[in-house]
């Protein structure tokens, strides 16, 4: 999509610093110096990217509340607890995303180049979920454990806002960098993910461990399962809790069930057979009112999101929307 055309341009002059020589063979090593894309040169074009604005005027358009100035592990809404021994409990929507496949980037690239690669994949997973009103919890390795959800937002829009950040995420690993990475002759990076919600009376949040070595986290079966169910989803998949389809009221086509494993976790004595469920992500992208998808190849963009974008534009301006929408468009 080329809303992502900033951070995939990143990721693809990292990859040009091949140091198996495929690519690099034919230059001298004052040349291969000058084209090599450093971590000098990431960190000024890093400083540059912005949030991609179609994104975040789709997000107000759908009423998400972001969270601004972001602290690791202190969710604005429990942050009272830090320091104190109260417990509070609220629902949450937990998502997990695991980034798979760097490993086998040291066949090629030096580990300054693999920062940039897997930095810029992880940067983007952070930026898409505080567009939707994620809290960036932990940054685990590559992945990223994120909360959805708080106090000023109802449940249904708490999970279709991490749906529709986690969609994004998963498009841009399955299109933009497969085809980087295929070009390169390597293993492409992909992402699993999972995602489930707790509702009030099964989330407890409270600060864990002690002084400075603390967190405000939640102790929860809901917040366990995430990271287990994305053990489940298949490469840049995401796969959900039954929780998510019941607060979501999520529609019939947009999930189906685990074959491998159809319930995630089992209590006999309690009677519960907790089900998780692949999440048809694509589906889902293509449903919402700001995606565009080609009839000639089926891929997806975002439409102007600008409730005036139309106003005033001649017949000059339209044409790329509806040549996209219409095959039949005569092309000159």
């Amino acid at each position: 999509m080329k809303i992502f055309q900033p951070y995939k341009n990143i990721i693809a002059s990292a990859l040009n610093n091949d140091s198996s020589g495929i690519l690099s063979k034919s230059f001298s090593e004052s040349e291969q110096s000058i084209k090599m894309f450093s971590v000098k040169d990431y960190e000024t074009y890093k400083t540059k990217l912005s949030k991609p604005d179609d994104l975040e005027i789709m997000a107000r358009h759908m009423g998400v509340n972001t969270f601004s100035d972001q602290k690791v592990g202190q969710h604005p809404d429990f942050i009272h607890l830090k320091g104190t021994k109260e417990k509070e409990y609220h629902n949450i929507v937990s998502v997990f995303i695991d980034v798979k496949g760097s490993t086998n980037l040291y066949k090629k690239y030096d580990n300054e180049t693999i920062f940039i690669i897997t930095d810029t994949i992880q940067l983007l997973g952070i930026t898409l979920c505080k567009i939707f009103g994620g809290f960036i919890h932990r940054l685990q390795g590559d992945g990223l454990f994120v909360y959805f959800g708080g106090k000023e937002v109802n449940k249904k829009s708490a999970i279709i806002q991490a749906l529709t950040a986690t969609s994004f995420f998963n498009s841009f690993l399955e299109n933009d960098l497969k085809h980087l990475f295929e070009m390169h002759n390597i293993e492409n990076i992909r992402t699993r993910i999972g995602i489930d919600f707790g509702d009030d009376s099964d989330v407890l949040w409270a600060m864990a461990g002690i002084e400075e070595t603390s967190e405000v986290t939640t102790v929860s079966l809901h917040t366990s399962l995430a990271p287990k169910m994305q053990q489940y989803a298949e490469n840049n998949g995401t796969v959900i809790g039954k929780n998510v389809i019941d607060f979501g009221q999520l529609e019939k086509i947009l999930y189906s069930p685990i074959e491998e494993r159809r319930y995630i976790y089992q209590d006999q004595s309690k009677g519960l057979n907790y089900g998780q469920y692949k999440f048809e992500w694509l589906k889902f992208l293509k449903q919402l009112n700001y995606i565009v998808t080609s009839n000639i190849d089926g891929s997806i963009e975002m439409k102007p999101t600008s409730p005036n974008y139309l106003d005033g534009l001649g017949s000059a301006a339209i044409k790329p929307i509806a040549e996209l929408n219409r095959p039949w468009l005569k092309r000159s």
